[in-house]
């Protein structure tokens, strides 16, 4: 079975739904502490002052008595001896506006809904001018998931009262419900503009933003919320997802293990961290995570989509079809499960099942490329080739700089007699792909179909000068990693110039090894020489840029040198490229602690204690 191209990460944005109190959304994690009682309320609650009470009549003094008693209650959260209270003050006054909202709130606190939506409108037909009960009624509203009109009560609020912070932050919620990101975010801005040092409209703020792609800004935002509130799990998360978005898996997965040790039940968190580690391959990890997610939250389709994919790719294949059909369950619009389980399906010898749910991922989301590969590699290996040529060609379309996909589409052309355009294919291909012998094989023998005996020559030609260029390559790259088993040597016998003399010549051999390179770093670091230590350590990261153990031995150099900013930004690319890289972590949380940065540094040597538990932090 050729390879077919699996789905990874699902990263999604979307805030599709308003979280009840305690709930989060999607992804990416409003801020809770604002769907409860524990909002900041839009006005202070009006005590009158004894002096004034003393000028009203005794039914007036007694309403307002239990009035400042149900208060108290309601701050304490005793609800019931709160309503009592201000039942009793309705009952002496019942036109006070102040006294049905506050009731309204203390519905709220035992979330009946109905009832506190009741008490706003009846302080608002009392007081059309309070902005504070519309406030509150569009909050409810929202709860209630009547969300248009939650954003017209909300929009009459903020026009009443335009700086008052909490109005305008409740607006940005209700548009986001509403599906209206770009008008959120102008409200959440005006929040944080009146208040501009709350974690929760930082934090939310930076929702909106991701939610139009921002992902770098939302992030600066989300470390902001992080600077005013370090034990700010939603904030860590969001972080975390923003990271994700844009595969800084290392960095992701630190996030989401900070959310997690501020609040260990947090499922989403949990998921989004084993899609980081499925992300970052490292697929035992993943799968632990995930199981453990799902316990916690088995309805997430995300969470069954992520395991489903981590199973699939360790290749136990009957549990990943079960994982993905579970997550098709929970949401069956969900073209990339879709995708992955055909992939599974056509793994076990199902193609014919598999191909109806590829069918349905390009129907769902028609520039999916990936699922158009798979569906034409499927069609071409049971012999429909005018239905392989047709979904290669949109697959190509929506993705053309992969060499792979043109030369599949070459030899569908070729099956369905179309040569011109299977060379076609196969010039495009060795454009992307160069080095391939292989293109360079099958456009001569095309070439030499259509009577071109001379383009076919030269593409035999390219193709025998490749594969003794590869075969130059291997016996260097054999002499280098001789080279460099003798430099080690060197180094373990404290022989240190022989050392470097032997990774010279490995160099020497191989100018383009990143190994090589490092080694030498490391050799000429042992002798003193830090300037060309450095220099070498570049050299292997512009050869190798995925490579953590010169990013990390760069740190090192730098943080010697006393360039402290740098050599943390090296470590940091170390632990991106090897998330379980406990050196770098300690090394980072070395710098961080020099820098001040007490909350990051702790962060760093928890986690590479956990890595290696030898490591410990200074005390």
């Amino acid at each position: 079975m050729p390879l077919l191209n699996i789905s990874h990460v699902s990263i999604h944005f979307g805030l599709s739904k308003i979280p009840a109190r305690g709930e989060l959304s999607a992804f990416l994690a409003f801020s809770a502490a604002h769907w409860g009682l524990g909002v900041c309320l839009l006005g202070a609650f009006s005590i009158v002052s004894l002096t004034a009470e003393n000028r009203q009549k005794p039914a007036a003094n007694e309403a307002s008595a239990h009035r400042r008693q149900g208060s108290v209650y309601l701050n304490q959260r005793s609800f019931d001896l709160a309503v009592a209270e201000f039942e009793k003050s309705l009952s002496l006054n019942p036109d006070s506006a102040e006294t049905h909202d506050l009731l309204g709130l203390v519905w709220i606190g035992k979330n009946d809904l109905r009832r506190a939506a009741s008490q706003f409108r009846q302080a608002l037909l009392l007081a059309p001018e309070r902005s504070e009960s519309r406030a509150n009624l569009g909050l409810v509203l929202l709860r209630q998931g009547d969300v248009r009109p939650a954003v017209e009560e909300l929009k009459r609020a903020v026009q009443a009262s335009p700086n008052v912070a909490e109005a305008q932050y409740r607006l940005g919620l209700a548009l986001m419900a509403l599906g209206e990101p770009n008008e959120a975010k102008l409200a959440f801005e005006r929040a944080v503009q009146i208040q501009p040092n709350s974690p929760d409209y930082l934090n939310d703020l930076g929702v909106a933003i991701a939610r139009l792609g921002q992902h770098e800004v939302a992030a600066g935002l989300f470390r902001q919320a992080i600077g005013l509130r370090p034990h700010y799990p939603q904030a860590h998360y969001n972080l975390g997802v923003s990271q994700l978005s844009r595969r800084e898996t290392a960095s992701a997965e630190a996030s989401f293990r900070e959310a997690l040790r501020l609040r260990p039940t947090y499922a989403e968190a949990r998921i989004q961290l084993g899609a980081a580690l499925l992300e970052s391959g490292d697929l035992d990890g993943a799968v632990q995570e995930l199981r453990s997610g799902l316990k916690a939250d088995p309805l997430s389709s995300d969470g069954h989509f992520h395991l489903g994919t981590a199973l699939l790719r360790k290749e136990s294949r009957q549990e990943a079809i079960a994982e993905l059909k579970e997550s098709l369950q929970l949401k069956p619009n969900f073209a990339e499960a879709l995708n992955n389980l055909a992939v599974a399906l056509a793994e076990t010898g199902m193609w014919e099942d598999a191909v109806p749910h590829l069918q349905s991922a390009v129907r769902l989301k028609p520039t999916y490329a990936d699922a158009h590969y798979n569906l034409g590699v499927l069609f071409f290996m049971h012999q429909e080739f005018d239905g392989a040529v047709k979904a290669l060609q949109t697959a190509v379309r929506f993705r053309p700089g992969e060499a792979q996909w043109h030369t599949r589409l070459s030899s569908a052309l070729t099956k369905v007699g179309e040569l011109d355009g299977a060379i076609a294919e196969l010039r495009i291909a060795s454009r992307l792909n160069p080095d391939s012998p292989g293109i360079h094989y099958n456009l001569a023998r095309l070439l030499h179909r259509k009577g071109d005996a001379k383009g076919a020559a030269e593409a035999f030609q390219s193709q025998s000068r490749l594969e003794a260029a590869q075969r130059n390559a291997d016996a260097a790259h054999a002499q280098c990693i001789l080279h460099i088993g003798q430099g080690l040597a060197a180094l373990s016998e404290g022989e240190i110039q022989k050392a470097v003399a032997e990774f010279r010549t490995a160099v020497g051999v191989e100018p383009g090894s990143a190994e090589a390179h490092n080694h030498l770093g490391l050799a000429l670091a042992q002798a003193g020489d830090v300037e060309a230590a450095i220099a070498e350590f570049r050299i292997a990261i512009d050869l190798r840029p995925r490579q953590a153990a010169a990013y990390n031995n760069l740190g090192k150099m730098l943080a010697a040198q006393g360039t402290l900013e740098s050599a943390v930004s090296q470590f940091e690319e170390a632990i991106k490229q090897q998330s379980d890289s406990a050196e770098s972590h300690y090394n980072l949380g070395l710098l961080l602690l020099q820098k001040g940065d007490a909350v990051r540094s702790a962060a760093a040597f928890r986690r590479a204690s956990e890595l290696n538990p030898r490591l410990k932090a200074p005390q």
